[in-house]
Protein backbone atom coordinates (compact mmCIF):
# COMPACT_ATOMS: atom_id res chain seq x y z
CA UNK A 1 0.00 0.00 0.00
CA UNK A 2 1.49 3.41 -0.76
CA UNK A 3 1.64 5.73 2.20
CA UNK A 4 2.56 9.55 2.80
CA UNK A 5 6.30 8.70 3.18
CA UNK A 6 6.63 6.93 -0.11
CA UNK A 7 4.68 9.57 -2.12
CA UNK A 8 6.97 12.48 -0.12
CA UNK A 9 10.28 10.52 -1.31
CA UNK A 10 9.51 11.52 -4.71
CA UNK A 11 7.29 14.50 -4.68
CA UNK A 12 9.19 16.86 -1.64
CA UNK A 13 11.22 18.51 -4.16
CA UNK A 14 8.40 19.24 -6.76
CA UNK A 15 6.29 22.52 -7.33
CA UNK A 16 2.90 22.58 -8.74
CA UNK A 17 -0.19 24.64 -9.39
CA UNK A 18 -3.33 23.76 -7.93
CA UNK A 19 -6.77 25.19 -9.72
CA UNK A 20 -10.16 25.03 -8.49
CA UNK A 21 -12.82 27.44 -8.30
CA UNK A 22 -14.96 25.97 -5.34
CA UNK A 23 -13.34 27.98 -2.31
CA UNK A 24 -14.29 25.28 0.30
CA UNK A 25 -12.53 22.27 -1.64
CA UNK A 26 -9.64 24.67 -2.49
CA UNK A 27 -8.60 25.58 0.65
CA UNK A 28 -8.73 21.86 2.01
CA UNK A 29 -7.38 20.29 -0.75
CA UNK A 30 -4.51 22.74 -0.81
CA UNK A 31 -3.60 22.36 2.53
CA UNK A 32 -3.43 18.83 1.57
CA UNK A 33 -1.31 19.49 -1.11
CA UNK A 34 0.96 21.76 0.95
CA UNK A 35 2.22 18.38 2.70
CA UNK A 36 3.42 16.47 -0.18
CA UNK A 37 5.00 19.07 -2.69
CA UNK A 38 7.80 21.94 -1.67
CA UNK A 39 5.26 24.82 -3.38
CA UNK A 40 1.86 24.80 -4.35
CA UNK A 41 0.62 27.71 -6.26
CA UNK A 42 -3.65 28.05 -6.28
CA UNK A 43 -5.39 29.24 -8.75
CA UNK A 44 -9.47 30.50 -8.67
CA UNK A 45 -9.79 29.34 -12.03
CA UNK A 46 -8.41 28.42 -15.88
CA UNK A 47 -7.90 31.54 -16.80
CA UNK A 48 -6.33 32.49 -13.35
CA UNK A 49 -4.33 29.29 -13.85
CA UNK A 50 -3.10 30.18 -16.85
CA UNK A 51 -1.81 33.70 -15.77
CA UNK A 52 -0.19 31.91 -13.20
CA UNK A 53 1.18 29.55 -15.43
CA UNK A 54 2.83 32.07 -17.55
CA UNK A 55 4.10 34.38 -14.37
CA UNK A 56 5.42 31.05 -12.96
CA UNK A 57 7.37 30.50 -15.90
CA UNK A 58 8.54 34.09 -16.07
CA UNK A 59 10.21 34.56 -12.92
CA UNK A 60 12.04 30.74 -12.64
CA UNK A 61 12.44 29.94 -16.56
CA UNK A 62 10.78 26.49 -15.89
CA UNK A 63 7.50 25.20 -15.43
CA UNK A 64 5.63 23.94 -12.75
CA UNK A 65 6.52 20.27 -12.34
CA UNK A 66 2.64 19.12 -11.99
CA UNK A 67 -0.06 21.15 -12.80
CA UNK A 68 -4.03 19.77 -10.61
CA UNK A 69 -6.80 20.83 -12.11
CA UNK A 70 -10.53 20.67 -11.85
CA UNK A 71 -12.24 19.81 -14.95
CA UNK A 72 -15.91 21.53 -14.80
CA UNK A 73 -15.07 25.42 -13.99
CA UNK A 74 -17.01 28.38 -15.54
CA UNK A 75 -15.36 30.17 -18.37
CA UNK A 76 -12.21 28.28 -19.34
CA UNK A 77 -12.65 24.35 -17.54
CA UNK A 78 -10.13 22.09 -17.01
CA UNK A 79 -9.57 20.44 -20.92
CA UNK A 80 -9.39 23.78 -22.49
CA UNK A 81 -7.13 24.70 -19.60
CA UNK A 82 -5.39 21.94 -20.22
CA UNK A 83 -5.23 22.42 -23.92
CA UNK A 84 -3.23 26.10 -23.78
CA UNK A 85 -0.92 24.51 -21.13
CA UNK A 86 -0.21 21.80 -23.31
CA UNK A 87 0.40 24.24 -26.28
CA UNK A 88 3.26 26.14 -24.11
CA UNK A 89 4.90 22.86 -23.05
CA UNK A 90 3.33 20.04 -23.93
CA UNK A 91 5.57 18.08 -21.51
CA UNK A 92 3.83 19.22 -19.05
CA UNK A 93 2.39 16.71 -16.26
CA UNK A 94 -1.26 16.90 -15.80
CA UNK A 95 -3.62 15.89 -13.35
CA UNK A 96 -7.41 16.21 -13.87
CA UNK A 97 -9.88 16.13 -11.21
CA UNK A 98 -13.62 15.44 -11.51
CA UNK A 99 -16.68 13.92 -10.04
CA UNK A 100 -17.89 12.18 -13.12
CA UNK A 101 -15.87 11.43 -16.24
CA UNK A 102 -17.94 11.09 -19.76
CA UNK A 103 -16.41 9.34 -22.67
CA UNK A 104 -16.76 12.49 -24.41
CA UNK A 105 -14.12 14.04 -21.80
CA UNK A 106 -12.28 10.67 -21.69
CA UNK A 107 -11.72 11.15 -25.44
CA UNK A 108 -10.63 14.37 -25.09
CA UNK A 109 -8.13 13.82 -22.07
CA UNK A 110 -6.59 11.01 -23.85
CA UNK A 111 -5.37 12.95 -26.88
CA UNK A 112 -4.41 15.85 -24.98
CA UNK A 113 -2.04 13.13 -22.79
CA UNK A 114 -3.15 14.17 -19.42
CA UNK A 115 -0.92 12.18 -17.15
CA UNK A 116 -3.74 10.80 -14.86
CA UNK A 117 -7.10 11.34 -13.02
CA UNK A 118 -8.55 11.60 -9.85
CA UNK A 119 -12.46 11.15 -9.01
CA UNK A 120 -14.44 13.48 -6.35
CA UNK A 121 -14.41 13.29 -3.26
CA UNK A 122 -10.65 12.87 -2.63
CA UNK A 123 -9.73 9.85 -0.72
CA UNK A 124 -6.31 9.42 0.84
CA UNK A 125 -5.64 6.33 -0.59
CA UNK A 126 -6.62 7.58 -3.80
CA UNK A 127 -4.82 10.14 -3.78
CA UNK A 128 -1.27 8.49 -2.53
CA UNK A 129 -1.46 6.32 -5.68
CA UNK A 130 -2.03 8.93 -7.77
CA UNK A 131 0.58 11.38 -6.29
CA UNK A 132 3.25 8.64 -6.23
CA UNK A 133 2.95 6.82 -9.70
CA UNK A 134 2.58 10.99 -11.25
CA UNK A 135 6.01 12.09 -8.68
CA UNK A 136 7.87 9.31 -10.06
CA UNK A 137 6.76 9.81 -13.68
CA UNK A 138 8.26 13.14 -13.23
CA UNK A 139 11.24 11.76 -11.79
CA UNK A 140 11.45 9.47 -14.74
CA UNK A 141 11.31 12.69 -17.40
CA UNK A 142 14.11 14.47 -15.40
CA UNK A 143 16.24 11.42 -15.81
CA UNK A 144 16.83 10.01 -19.60
CA UNK A 145 17.81 6.58 -17.97
CA UNK A 146 14.50 6.06 -16.63
CA UNK A 147 12.24 6.89 -19.46
CA UNK A 148 11.17 3.03 -20.63
CA UNK A 149 9.78 2.96 -17.13
CA UNK A 150 7.81 5.79 -17.44
CA UNK A 151 6.32 5.05 -20.58
CA UNK A 152 5.41 1.52 -19.27
CA UNK A 153 4.00 3.63 -16.44
CA UNK A 154 1.70 5.99 -18.56
CA UNK A 155 0.60 2.92 -20.89
CA UNK A 156 -0.41 1.04 -17.65
CA UNK A 157 -2.82 4.30 -16.29
CA UNK A 158 -3.97 4.39 -19.79
CA UNK A 159 -5.27 0.87 -20.34
CA UNK A 160 -6.63 0.98 -16.15
CA UNK A 161 -9.06 4.26 -17.52
CA UNK A 162 -9.78 2.19 -20.34
CA UNK A 163 -10.71 -0.99 -17.95
CA UNK A 164 -12.60 1.04 -16.16
CA UNK A 165 -15.27 1.23 -19.42
CA UNK A 166 -18.01 -0.74 -20.16
CA UNK A 167 -17.75 0.05 -23.54
CA UNK A 168 -15.33 -2.05 -26.06
CA UNK A 169 -12.41 0.32 -26.48
CA UNK A 170 -9.34 -0.09 -29.09
CA UNK A 171 -6.20 1.09 -30.34
CA UNK A 172 -5.57 0.56 -33.52
CA UNK A 173 -3.27 1.66 -36.74
CA UNK A 174 -7.03 0.56 -38.36
CA UNK A 175 -4.89 -2.68 -39.59
CA UNK A 176 -3.25 -3.89 -36.10
CA UNK A 177 -5.24 -3.82 -33.13
CA UNK A 178 -2.30 -2.52 -30.85
CA UNK A 179 -4.00 -2.38 -27.52
CA UNK A 180 -7.49 -2.99 -26.11
CA UNK A 181 -9.69 -3.09 -22.59
CA UNK A 182 -11.17 -5.82 -20.67
CA UNK A 183 -14.64 -4.87 -21.95
CA UNK A 184 -12.94 -6.84 -25.51
CA UNK A 185 -12.13 -9.87 -24.15
CA UNK A 186 -15.36 -10.12 -21.41
CA UNK A 187 -17.30 -9.82 -25.19
CA UNK A 188 -15.11 -12.11 -27.42
CA UNK A 189 -14.57 -14.86 -24.22
CA UNK A 190 -10.22 -14.30 -24.38
CA UNK A 191 -8.27 -14.05 -21.85
CA UNK A 192 -6.03 -11.79 -23.17
CA UNK A 193 -5.62 -9.05 -25.72
CA UNK A 194 -2.81 -11.38 -27.25
CA UNK A 195 -4.95 -14.61 -27.46
CA UNK A 196 -7.60 -12.05 -29.60
CA UNK A 197 -5.04 -11.41 -31.91
CA UNK A 198 -4.00 -14.80 -32.56
CA UNK A 199 -7.15 -15.15 -34.19
CA UNK A 200 -8.86 -11.72 -35.48
CA UNK A 201 -5.46 -9.13 -36.33
CA UNK A 202 -8.07 -6.18 -36.39
CA UNK A 203 -11.25 -6.21 -34.81
CA UNK A 204 -13.16 -5.29 -37.84
CA UNK A 205 -12.96 -8.47 -39.01
CA UNK A 206 -15.31 -9.39 -36.59
CA UNK A 207 -18.29 -7.03 -38.20
CA UNK A 208 -20.75 -8.84 -39.83
CA UNK A 209 -21.87 -8.90 -43.13
CA UNK A 210 -25.82 -7.49 -42.70
CA UNK A 211 -28.16 -4.77 -44.26
CA UNK A 212 -28.30 -1.89 -42.41
CA UNK A 213 -24.76 -2.54 -40.82
CA UNK A 214 -20.91 -1.15 -41.36
CA UNK A 215 -18.62 -3.92 -42.60
CA UNK A 216 -15.73 -4.44 -44.39
CA UNK A 217 -17.64 -5.52 -47.69
CA UNK A 218 -19.10 -1.77 -48.01
CA UNK A 219 -15.71 -0.62 -48.55
CA UNK A 220 -12.92 -0.09 -51.57
CA UNK A 221 -9.78 -2.56 -51.84
CA UNK A 222 -7.20 -0.96 -49.37
CA UNK A 223 -9.69 1.54 -47.47
CA UNK A 224 -9.52 1.28 -44.00
CA UNK A 225 -12.66 0.93 -42.02
CA UNK A 226 -10.88 3.44 -39.52
CA UNK A 227 -10.12 6.28 -41.62
CA UNK A 228 -13.77 5.90 -43.89
CA UNK A 229 -15.37 6.65 -40.56
CA UNK A 230 -13.15 9.75 -39.39
CA UNK A 231 -13.84 10.95 -43.19
CA UNK A 232 -17.61 10.43 -42.89
CA UNK A 233 -17.99 11.59 -39.10
CA UNK A 234 -21.87 13.40 -40.24
CA UNK A 235 -22.77 9.72 -40.40
CA UNK A 236 -23.77 7.04 -37.26
CA UNK A 237 -21.60 4.09 -37.91
CA UNK A 238 -23.71 0.75 -36.30
CA UNK A 239 -21.81 -2.78 -36.56
CA UNK A 240 -22.85 -5.71 -35.49
CA UNK A 241 -20.85 -8.06 -33.81
CA UNK A 242 -21.32 -11.81 -32.28
CA UNK A 243 -21.12 -11.98 -28.04
CA UNK A 244 -18.59 -15.49 -27.99
CA UNK A 245 -20.42 -16.18 -24.29
CA UNK A 246 -24.27 -16.31 -25.57
CA UNK A 247 -23.47 -16.78 -29.52
CA UNK A 248 -25.91 -13.88 -30.44
CA UNK A 249 -25.24 -11.04 -32.55
CA UNK A 250 -25.37 -7.77 -30.61
CA UNK A 251 -25.63 -4.28 -31.97
CA UNK A 252 -22.86 -1.17 -31.41
CA UNK A 253 -22.51 2.13 -32.26
CA UNK A 254 -18.77 3.21 -32.96
CA UNK A 255 -17.05 6.38 -32.13
CA UNK A 256 -13.66 7.02 -33.40
CA UNK A 257 -11.01 9.27 -32.81
CA UNK A 258 -7.11 10.20 -33.38
CA UNK A 259 -4.77 8.94 -30.42
CA UNK A 260 -2.03 11.44 -30.23
CA UNK A 261 -1.28 11.43 -33.65
CA UNK A 262 -2.42 10.45 -36.81
CA UNK A 263 -0.81 7.36 -37.43
CA UNK A 264 -3.13 5.47 -34.40
CA UNK A 265 -7.01 5.56 -33.74
CA UNK A 266 -8.95 5.15 -30.56
CA UNK A 267 -12.42 3.58 -30.94
CA UNK A 268 -15.39 2.71 -28.56
CA UNK A 269 -18.15 0.57 -29.70
CA UNK A 270 -21.01 1.14 -27.30
CA UNK A 271 -23.44 -1.51 -26.95
CA UNK A 272 -27.17 -0.57 -28.38
CA UNK A 273 -28.29 -3.92 -28.67
CA UNK A 274 -31.41 -3.19 -26.87
CA UNK A 275 -32.01 0.67 -28.64
CA UNK A 276 -31.74 -1.56 -32.08
CA UNK A 277 -34.24 -4.22 -31.06
CA UNK A 278 -36.75 -1.36 -30.17
CA UNK A 279 -35.81 0.29 -33.19
CA UNK A 280 -36.49 -2.59 -35.41
CA UNK A 281 -39.90 -3.45 -33.64
CA UNK A 282 -41.13 0.31 -33.90
CA UNK A 283 -40.51 -0.30 -37.31
CA UNK A 284 -42.06 -3.65 -37.97
CA UNK A 285 -45.29 -2.40 -36.07
CA UNK A 286 -45.04 0.52 -37.83
CA UNK A 287 -44.84 -1.51 -41.51
CA UNK A 288 -47.03 -4.19 -40.72
CA UNK A 289 -50.84 -4.87 -39.99
CA UNK A 290 -51.26 -5.58 -36.15
CA UNK A 291 -53.83 -8.21 -36.96
CA UNK A 292 -52.39 -10.38 -40.19
CA UNK A 293 -48.90 -9.80 -39.97
CA UNK A 294 -48.44 -8.69 -44.03
CA UNK A 295 -47.76 -5.13 -44.62
CA UNK A 296 -49.96 -2.26 -43.96
CA UNK A 297 -50.82 0.97 -46.00
CA UNK A 298 -48.07 3.37 -44.40
CA UNK A 299 -45.73 0.51 -46.17
CA UNK A 300 -47.10 0.08 -49.52
CA UNK A 301 -47.08 4.05 -49.61
CA UNK A 302 -43.53 3.94 -49.54
CA UNK A 303 -42.85 1.15 -51.47
CA UNK A 304 -44.94 3.00 -53.75
CA UNK A 305 -42.91 6.13 -53.70
CA UNK A 306 -39.01 4.16 -53.03
CA UNK A 307 -39.44 0.91 -55.75
CA UNK A 308 -42.41 1.71 -58.29
CA UNK A 309 -42.27 5.79 -59.06
CA UNK A 310 -38.89 5.55 -60.30
CA UNK A 311 -40.28 1.99 -62.53
CA UNK A 312 -43.33 3.70 -63.89
CA UNK A 313 -41.01 6.77 -65.39
CA UNK A 314 -39.33 3.97 -67.65
CA UNK A 315 -40.78 2.27 -70.64
CA UNK A 316 -41.19 -1.09 -68.85
CA UNK A 317 -43.82 -2.66 -67.92
CA UNK A 318 -42.93 -5.07 -65.58
CA UNK A 319 -45.77 -5.27 -62.89
CA UNK A 320 -49.74 -5.91 -62.10
CA UNK A 321 -51.63 -5.03 -58.88
CA UNK A 322 -54.79 -7.11 -57.71
CA UNK A 323 -57.10 -5.57 -55.65
CA UNK A 324 -59.72 -7.58 -53.88
CA UNK A 325 -62.14 -7.98 -51.08
CA UNK A 326 -64.31 -10.37 -48.64
CA UNK A 327 -68.20 -10.72 -50.28
CA UNK A 328 -70.41 -9.77 -47.85
CA UNK A 329 -67.97 -9.12 -45.24
CA UNK A 330 -70.38 -6.85 -42.97
CA UNK A 331 -73.17 -9.91 -42.49
CA UNK A 332 -70.24 -11.91 -41.73
CA UNK A 333 -69.04 -9.52 -38.73
CA UNK A 334 -72.86 -9.00 -37.80
CA UNK A 335 -73.70 -12.56 -37.61
CA UNK A 336 -70.57 -14.22 -36.19
CA UNK A 337 -69.03 -10.99 -34.50
CA UNK A 338 -66.01 -8.92 -34.87
CA UNK A 339 -63.76 -11.50 -32.98
CA UNK A 340 -64.54 -14.28 -36.09
CA UNK A 341 -64.23 -11.61 -38.52
CA UNK A 342 -61.06 -11.67 -37.74
CA UNK A 343 -60.20 -15.24 -37.71
CA UNK A 344 -61.59 -15.08 -41.31
CA UNK A 345 -59.05 -12.26 -42.02
CA UNK A 346 -55.90 -13.85 -40.61
CA UNK A 347 -57.30 -17.45 -42.45
CA UNK A 348 -57.48 -15.31 -45.40
CA UNK A 349 -54.27 -14.50 -45.38
CA UNK A 350 -52.39 -17.23 -44.67
CA UNK A 351 -54.17 -18.84 -48.07
CA UNK A 352 -53.22 -15.83 -50.10
CA UNK A 353 -49.07 -16.14 -48.47
CA UNK A 354 -49.13 -19.89 -49.24
CA UNK A 355 -50.23 -19.15 -52.91
CA UNK A 356 -48.11 -16.58 -53.86
CA UNK A 357 -44.17 -15.91 -54.36
CA UNK A 358 -42.38 -15.16 -51.16
CA UNK A 359 -41.27 -11.76 -52.70
CA UNK A 360 -44.48 -10.79 -53.79
CA UNK A 361 -45.86 -7.87 -51.98
CA UNK A 362 -49.15 -8.43 -49.87
CA UNK A 363 -50.87 -5.81 -48.06
CA UNK A 364 -53.87 -5.30 -45.92
CA UNK A 365 -55.31 -2.49 -47.76
CA UNK A 366 -57.96 -1.18 -44.74
CA UNK A 367 -60.99 -3.73 -43.48
CA UNK A 368 -61.71 -6.73 -45.75
CA UNK A 369 -59.53 -5.49 -48.63
CA UNK A 370 -56.22 -6.68 -49.59
CA UNK A 371 -53.84 -5.42 -52.34
CA UNK A 372 -51.13 -7.72 -54.18
CA UNK A 373 -48.54 -6.35 -56.19
CA UNK A 374 -46.76 -8.57 -58.64
CA UNK A 375 -43.74 -7.85 -60.87
CA UNK A 376 -42.13 -9.51 -64.11
CA UNK A 377 -45.67 -11.02 -64.93
CA UNK A 378 -47.63 -10.93 -67.63
CA UNK A 379 -51.78 -9.42 -67.96
CA UNK A 380 -52.66 -12.94 -68.99
CA UNK A 381 -50.16 -14.51 -66.32
CA UNK A 382 -51.92 -12.27 -63.59
CA UNK A 383 -55.18 -12.92 -64.44
CA UNK A 384 -54.47 -16.67 -63.73
CA UNK A 385 -53.05 -15.94 -60.39
CA UNK A 386 -55.91 -14.22 -59.79
CA UNK A 387 -58.62 -16.53 -60.69
CA UNK A 388 -56.41 -19.46 -59.28
CA UNK A 389 -56.64 -17.11 -55.82
CA UNK A 390 -60.63 -16.86 -56.25
CA UNK A 391 -61.38 -20.65 -56.93
CA UNK A 392 -58.83 -21.53 -53.42
CA UNK A 393 -60.58 -19.19 -51.25
CA UNK A 394 -63.70 -20.51 -52.66
CA UNK A 395 -63.30 -23.90 -51.75
CA UNK A 396 -61.81 -23.21 -48.13
CA UNK A 397 -63.65 -23.80 -45.24
CA UNK A 398 -63.30 -21.12 -42.59
CA UNK A 399 -63.85 -21.07 -39.10
CA UNK A 400 -67.32 -20.79 -37.84
CA UNK A 401 -68.35 -19.00 -41.13
CA UNK A 402 -67.68 -22.07 -43.38
CA UNK A 403 -67.49 -21.02 -47.46
CA UNK A 404 -67.11 -17.30 -48.77
CA UNK A 405 -65.72 -15.83 -51.41
CA UNK A 406 -63.56 -12.45 -52.55
CA UNK A 407 -64.62 -10.22 -55.65
CA UNK A 408 -61.27 -9.59 -57.58
CA UNK A 409 -59.61 -6.30 -59.84
CA UNK A 410 -56.58 -6.58 -61.89
CA UNK A 411 -54.83 -4.52 -63.66
CA UNK A 412 -50.91 -3.89 -65.07
CA UNK A 413 -49.03 -0.64 -65.39
CA UNK A 414 -49.59 1.25 -68.75
CA UNK A 415 -46.84 3.29 -70.06
CA UNK A 416 -47.61 7.10 -68.38
CA UNK A 417 -49.88 5.95 -65.82
CA UNK A 418 -49.48 7.57 -61.96
CA UNK A 419 -49.74 6.05 -58.76
CA UNK A 420 -53.61 7.53 -58.87
CA UNK A 421 -54.31 6.25 -62.25
CA UNK A 422 -53.35 2.53 -60.80
CA UNK A 423 -55.39 2.35 -57.77
CA UNK A 424 -58.23 3.98 -59.30
CA UNK A 425 -58.75 1.18 -62.34
CA UNK A 426 -58.04 -1.65 -60.08
CA UNK A 427 -60.49 -0.76 -57.89
CA UNK A 428 -62.73 0.01 -60.73
CA UNK A 429 -62.17 -3.52 -61.91
CA UNK A 430 -63.00 -5.16 -58.18
CA UNK A 431 -66.08 -2.94 -57.94
CA UNK A 432 -66.93 -4.48 -61.69
CA UNK A 433 -66.79 -7.94 -59.95
CA UNK A 434 -68.95 -7.28 -57.43
CA UNK A 435 -72.10 -5.84 -59.76
CA UNK A 436 -71.36 -8.60 -62.17
CA UNK A 437 -72.19 -11.49 -59.01
CA UNK A 438 -69.20 -11.34 -57.03
CA UNK A 439 -66.93 -14.34 -56.50
CA UNK A 440 -64.88 -13.64 -60.17
CA UNK A 441 -62.31 -11.76 -61.68
CA UNK A 442 -62.31 -8.70 -63.73
CA UNK A 443 -59.48 -6.96 -65.71
CA UNK A 444 -58.79 -3.30 -66.78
Amino acid sequence: MVDFMMVHSYSKDLNILYVEDSEEVRKSTAETLGEYFLSVDVAVDGQDGIEKYKKYYAEHTSYYDLVISDIEMPGLNGIELSDVILEMNNDQMIIIISAHCEPTYLFELINLGISSFLSKPIKIKQLNRILYRTSRMISARKSELERREYEKVERKFLLGVMDLQDNIIVITDGVHMESANQALMDFFDFKTVEDFKKENECICSTFINTEGYFHLGLLNENELWIEYMLQHQDQDFMVMMQNEKTLKAESFKVSVNYFHDKKRYIATFSNITKIALKNKTDQYKATHDNLTGIYNRHKLNDLLQSHFSPMMSTEVQSFVFILFDIDHFKEINDTYGHLIGDEVLKQLTSIIKANIRGHDIFVRWGGDEFILIIEDITSEKAIKIAEHLCRTIEQSIFNKVGQLTCSFGVSTYRNGDTLTEMISRVDKAMYNSKSSGRNQVTYI
